[in-house]
């Protein structure tokens, strides 16, 4: 049966085959960092030269820090006994600055007490000025007070002697309006008597023209009617005169036509007298028959020389 070693052999640097006499063996030359021969080496140290410079930079700031800790530690000591002995009362210098202390305190405490009986005397003259004051400001108020009181009941007198002198006025105002009105009054009266007299008689003389009218109205319809009825009696005579005289149209000529359907016709008014007063208004009233159609004459000429009216 075989066993295993628990643990690894020692190193041995010199010993052939190893890795520190590979290293030596292939370490350049020239290079003297590193003592693989050195006596005073151990397993422990580093293999390079930086290491070891860091270990020993980390030691001299451990040693500066002591340094530096029990500088303060003795400065801190010493102030402490300084104090001690700078305050303690068992010594004579201590006694006479404390002395001088309070000698310096009490100077000043009486100073003070001088400047603030200084300020308690100014105080106090200060409060008579105040009073001194109070008692010219009431004064000044009192006077002003009547003065005002005086110009006040003045005042008040040329108010009322002013009211007094504006209802005067105002009375008198009122009285001088008063009879005005009554004149306007008076005046407008008389004027409304004068217009109410024109009015009644423009109304009488308005009643009077329509009664006028009224009667020329009336005249005129029976002279209207009386001149109709003498009309319609000389028609009456005139057309029982033609009848008798048996008056017709001769000599009956067709003209030109005047227009679309419309023929232009003249003829001569027979058994006609010469001496006849209403030639033409029987020319006018006589009918002429065109094709069965009864047609009075536009236009009437009378022709006295001839002895007989012409009609177209």
């Amino acid at each position: 049966m075989l066993h295993r070693p628990s643990t690894p052999p020692p190193y041995h640097p010199h010993q052939p085959g190893s890795a520190g006499a590979e290293q030596e063996h292939l370490q350049p030359a020239g290079y003297s960092g590193y003592d693989a021969t050195a006596d005073n080496r151990s397993e422990n140290d580093p293999l390079l030269t930086h290491g070891r410079k860091k270990q020993n930079s980390q030691a001299d700031i451990r040693l500066i820090g002591y340094c530096l800790l029990g500088f303060l530690v003795i400065l801190f000591v010493a102030f402490n006994l300084f104090q001690h002995f700078y305050n303690c009362s068992l010594y004579p210098s201590t006694m006479d600055r404390i002395r001088k202390g309070w000698e310096k305190e009490v100077s000043g405490h009486e100073a003070r007490h001088q400047h603030w009986n200084q300020e308690e005397q100014n105080h106090t003259l200060v409060l008579r000025e105040w009073e001194l004051d109070a008692q010219h400001h009431e004064e000044a108020v009192k006077w002003r007070q009547i003065l005002e009181d005086r110009r006040q009941e003045n005042v008040r007198r040329d108010w009322e002697r002013e009211v007094q002198v504006h209802e005067e006025e105002m009375k008198r105002r009122e009285a001088l309006e008063d009879q005005r009105q009554e004149k306007v009054r008076a005046e407008w009266e008389r004027e409304l008597q004068v217009h109410l007299r024109q009015q009644e008689r423009l109304r009488e003389e308005w009643q009077e023209e329509i009664k006028s009218q009224e009667a020329q109205r009336k005249r005129w319809k029976w002279e209207e009617e009386n001149h109709d009825r003498l009309e319609e009696d000389r028609r009456k005579r005139e057309e029982e005169e033609r009848q008798k005289l048996n008056m017709f149209w001769g000599r009956v000529e067709a003209h030109q036509c005047t227009t679309y359907a419309t023929r232009e016709y003249s003829a001569v008014l027979m058994n006609l007298p010469s001496n006849w007063a209403h030639r033409v208004e029987a020319c006018k009233a006589t009918p002429l028959v065109v094709h069965g159609v009864s047609y009075l004459p536009r236009s009437c000429e009378d022709k006295a020389s001839l002895g007989f009216p012409k009609c177209d």
